[in-house]
């Protein structure tokens, strides 16, 4: 992982009745990186430049 905002090794869960929401801070399955490379196109090629522009519109 690359950066964190937080020292947090453990974040909360919430829970809505049947359903848990909890972040992982885990790297993500190998078939969740092929997912998102596949279906969403979360390629480096496609990443970068997008986090670039991200950050540029944070500052």
């Amino acid at each position: 992982m690359d950066q964190m905002l937080t020292d947090l090794d453990q974040v909360p869960r919430l829970q809505f009745g049947d359903v848990l929401l909890q972040i992982e801070l885990d790297e993500p399955r190998d078939a969740v990186k092929a997912i998102a490379r596949d279906q969403l196109r979360e390629t480096p090629d496609v990443v970068m430049p997008a986090v670039q522009r991200l950050r540029r519109l944070l500052e």
